[in-house]
Formats: structure tokens, C-alpha cells, sequence
């Protein structure tokens, strides 16, 4: 007759967490005391810096907490973070108020992207530059910074950094913007007393005039031919062309009277004494 012998094995892991529960009455009491006191009523040892912890008050009542919802309730009220890092070590810091921001810039009539932007952070030089579907990123930015944007012929724009975050990157739409420029007129062109006007003409002034390189006195006829696409092929003084065209299809007035001879010894000599004409204007 055989035995059979069974032998039951019952293996059990039962791991049993306790945590204490405390009995608490604060009322505008600074977070300094009430971390003293919690290390003396708990196994917790609290780490933090002065300046993290000061200015901060808790007030409540409560007769039985456990450690977790302790923390809980220190961090509702302070908004500070109680990282418990170990059994009984707690780090209390400040949470970090960087963030990393990006968006998409639009342009608003044809909605388009506009590449090759400029984002910077308002009153720094820090920033960065849209790539080619008008999109741009930042790391690492203060939520109370602000953000400007800037594109040729369209409006700055100013934002809040905390309005564009990484996990939601909004559309921003740039406003186009005309810009009307004021009157440029550029003095003293070449030399003293050659001006050039805002309707693309000249004027010499003889009594401001300077001496031009190669000349001896302050010559109308000789001077013009220094002006783009003015020249003389025989370097007269009245065989002068504008934009290739030839001397007889130049109009010349003196005081409002139409000139056919400008020149006398083959156009070697002016007809116009430079010392008689106050200024010529040359269209």
C-alpha cells in the first residue's frame, strides 16, 4: 500500500504600510513652524531654503491626517512642491515658472506663413527667427515674460508668453501694415551745391557749387556730365547726351526761353557763362 504524502506550501507576502496619523490646528501660523512641528509629530524631515519658504502662512484644523494628505494640504495653500524623495525625507522647493512656447505666424489677408520672422522676448535679444511654415519655438521662458514679433510690412505684435505654450501651439495672425515715408532729399550730391530732388531731379546752385575733380572752375555743362547717365563723347561742353540720347534731342531753357545753340567753337565753349548763371535744374 503506497503513501502519499502532500504537503501544502502556502507562501505569503503581505507588506503592510502604516503611516501616522496627526492631529494639527494651525491658524496663520508661518510655514517654518509648522514644518518644525510636523518633523516632531511625524518621522518626515523637511529640506528646504529660507527664501523658498518665507512669507508663507498655513491655517487649518484637522484630527487625523496621514502624512500624504499632509503634503497635500501644505501644497494647496503655498503652492509650493513637497517632493518626498525617501521614506522620510521631504525636499520643499519653488516650482519652476519656465516654460517653452511656439506658434504659427500667419499672414491675416491670405493666410499664408511667414517664414524668416523675428520672435524675441520683450526687452532682451534673446530669440528666435520662423522657419519655412512660419513656425518658431522658445525654451525655457518666464511665463511673465512677453513676446514680440516682427515682420517687414506688417504690424508688431506683442503677446504673453503664458498664452503660447508648447502643448497647444496657436495660430498668430500678423496684421500687414503701410508704412508712408517722409521726403528724402539728398544735399551736397558729388559736391556742395548739387542737390537731388524728391522728383528724381537735380539742382546746381553756381554760388554753393564746389570745384568737381578735373575742373577749374564751376562749370554747369562740365558738372552735369559727372551725373549717372549723363556723358560727352568729345568731352565738350555742350555735346552732352542724356541716356544715350544725342545732343539735339536735349531740351535747354534759360529762364523759360528754349535754347538751340548751347555751345560756340564746335560746342568746345559753353554759350551759358558760369558766372552769370545762378543754378540749372536737370531732369
Amino acid at each position: 500500500m503506497k503513501k502519499i504524502l502532500c504537503l501544502l506550501f502556502v507562501f505569503s507576502s503581505l507588506g503592510v504600510f502604516s503611516q501616522k496619523m496627526v492631529t494639527v490646528d494651525y491658524n496663520t501660523a508661518s510655514l517654518r513652524e509648522v514644518l518644525l512641528d510636523l518633523e516632531s509629530k511625524t518621522d518626515l524631515t523637511f529640506s528646504f531654503a529660507e527664501n523658498a519658504i518665507a512669507d508663507k502662512f498655513i491655517t487649518f484644523t484637522s484630527s487625523g491626517l496621514n502624512e500624504t494628505e499632509l503634503l497635500s494640504e501644505l501644497t494647496a495653500q503655498t503652492g509650493l512642491i513637497f517632493e518626498k524623495v525617501s521614506e522620510s525625507q521631504v525636499i520643499v522647493s519653488v516650482p519652476s515658472t519656465k516654460m517653452d512656447v511656439c506658434g504659427y505666424l500667419f499672414d491675416s489677408d491670405t493666410s499664408t506663413p511667414l517664414p524668416y520672422a523675428t520672435v524675441v522676448l520683450a526687452g532682451t535679444t534673446n530669440g528666435t527667427i520662423t522657419d519655412g511654415n512660419g513656425f518658431f519655438q522658445i525654451q525655457d521662458v518666464e511665463q511673465s515674460q512677453s513676446q514680440r514679433k516682427e515682420y517687414v510690412e506688417f504690424a508688431n505684435k506683442t503677446l504673453k508668453v503664458s498664452d503660447y505654450v508648447t502643448d497647444d501651439c496657436k495660430n498668430i495672425i500678423m496684421l500687414p501694415e503701410t508704412q508712408s515715408l517722409e521726403e528724402v532729399v539728398v544735399l551736397a550730391y558729388l559736391t556742395t551745391g548739387i542737390d537731388k530732388n524728391t522728383d528724381g531731379s537735380f539742382t546746381l546752385n553756381n554760388a554753393k557749387q564746389g570745384i568737381l575733380p578735373g575742373l577749374v572752375e564751376p562749370d554747369v555743362f562740365q558738372s552735369i556730365q559727372l551725373i549717372p547717365g549723363i556723358t560727352s563723347l568729345d568731352e565738350s561742353a555742350a555735346g552732352i547726351q542724356i541716356r544715350g540720347g544725342s545732343p539735339d534731342q536735349n531740351l535747354i531753357f534759360l529762364d523759360g526761353i528754349k535754347m538751340y545753340n548751347t555751345g560756340h567753337f564746335f560746342g568746345m565753349i559753353s554759350a551759358f557763362n558760369p558766372y552769370v548763371t545762378e543754378s540749372a535744374k536737370i531732369y
